[in-house]
């Protein structure tokens, strides 16, 4: 049973996490950027530099050479999975607590865009085998999805938020197609022409998919229905990104390394009305916090005594403010991860018997939580009252409780640290 202490009342350190973003301030996160080493490659393959950078220090904080690029971060914070080579390409889990490479985890194909795709709530990655099979990789072993021809698939293209739907490209002799897989069904619920190499993206609840017809026609697809949505005419083609946080859409950059001077554009998720467009172009390679509105993007540029020089931006996607979290050595930047932490709890409630108050929530829709932390304040937002570690429980007892009016919210945290709080519940002991 936890007591609070004596000094109730007096200053206790504050663990709230701001949910405003400015160019003075960029929310504490981890990221890794992995850097292409300069051509021909060896006979041993193309190694890669893998940078850890650290927000909060704007700092570079670790430096490897490793023999891949494209990473996954486990919601549990714990590992990097990516696709390594020489042929044959594997994928391979990396520790990032140890700074240790874990044994082969599958041989797959040549890998295309995008970089490796896993879910958000579980210990799982998507891939395509040496046979052309779909496969799901876990910790304990691995299975195959049923994708029957006359889909072979080709590349995971697309992975909904909420790592219900996956879309899958498929190669054929005329041309590509995508298939969408859902879990919830097991099966193959839609198949939709692909009209373009660019990549596409999920709304954010999964029901329609974003994707290029031709180079330059941007569709919203319904992938219950196939039907077109909502369809507009851009400047340039693109990445394109759905922000968890807005679930707005961005459309950034082209295939180009020198960004198109009509910058990266934004829209609306609905009517796909452009909201804004920034000039010049941040980025093409871009990664969103899903609890902020906060992005990061690599600007890359050719260096005037040759090669490259590469930024990584932080962006307020209110605003669409970009500022420089770090530069980086000169190497061509090409991926970026961000590690994931925990979704805020929801269902915060207490219950209160005399001077004893019972709390209680539900853990987020994302992450694997190691632990809670218990946040106590005087108004909404604060924690000046008290702070408790307090495991892995989603319901722990207080007592003897003071009388008064208090303000309590809860963060989940994982190996990387807490991520946002819950909203505050009022709590009234009489």
């Amino acid at each position: 049973m936890n007591r609070f202490p004596a000094f109730l009342f007096s200053l206790a350190v504050v663990l709230a996490v701001s949910l405003q973003t400015t160019a003075a301030q960029v929310p504490d996160a981890t990221l890794y950027v992995s850097q292409a080493r300069p051509f021909p490659c060896p006979p041993s393959g193309c190694a890669s530099e893998l940078l850890e950078i650290s927000t909060r220090d704007h700092a570079i904080t670790g430096r490897w050479t490793t023999p891949g690029s494209d990473l996954y971060a486990t919601p549990d914070g714990r590992f990097l999975v990516g696709r390594f080579w020489p042929a044959p390409w594997s994928l391979i889990a990396w520790n990032r607590l140890t700074r240790t490479l874990l044994p082969e985890l599958s041989r797959i194909i040549e890998p295309s865009w995008p970089h490796v795709l896993g879910h958000p709530s579980r210990l799982e990655v998507y891939e395509i085998d040496a046979d052309r099979n779909v496969i799901v990789v876990t910790p304990s072993g691995m299975r195959r999805l049923n994708v029957a021809p006359p889909c072979i698939p080709a590349a995971i293209r697309a992975l909904s938020a909420d790592g219900r739907r996956l879309a899958i490209g498929c190669a054929s002799f005329m041309g590509a197609d995508i298939v969408i897989y859902d879990f919830d069904q097991q099966q193959v619920i839609r198949q939709l022409p692909e009209g373009s190499s660019f990549p596409v993206a999920f709304s954010a609840d999964g029901s329609a998919l974003f994707m290029f017809a031709g180079m330059t026609t941007l569709r919203k697809v319904s992938v219950d229905t196939g039907d077109v949505l909502a369809e507009r005419e851009l400047p340039h083609g693109g990445w394109v990104y759905v922000d968890p946080y807005s679930s707005r859409v961005f459309v950034a950059g082209d295939h180009r390394m020198t960004m198109p001077e009509d910058g990266t554009v934004v829209l609306d998720p609905d009517s796909l009305d452009v909201i804004t467009t920034t000039v010049p172009e941040l980025g093409s390679i871009w990664v969103f916090d899903p609890d902020r509105p906060i992005a990061y993007t690599l600007r890359r540029t050719f260096a005037p005594s040759g090669g490259y020089r590469s930024h990584l931006m932080a962006v307020d996607t209110n605003s669409m403010t970009a500022f420089d979290v770090a530069e980086l050595p000169p190497l061509l930047a090409q991926f970026i991860t961000l590690v994931p932490r925990p979704s805020p709890p929801t269902n915060v409630t207490a219950s209160v018997s005399g001077r004893s108050v019972q709390l209680s929530w539900t853990p987020g829709a994302r992450g694997i939580p190691w632990r809670y932390v218990v946040s106590v304040g005087s108004a909404p937002g604060l924690a000046d009252l008290a702070v408790f570690e307090v495991g892995a429980r989603t319901s722990v007892n207080f007592a003897p409780v003071p009388a008064g009016r208090y303000f309590v919210r809860v963060q989940a945290g994982n190996a990387d640290g807490l991520g946002v709080a819950s909203s505050s519940a009022t709590v009234i002991v009489p």
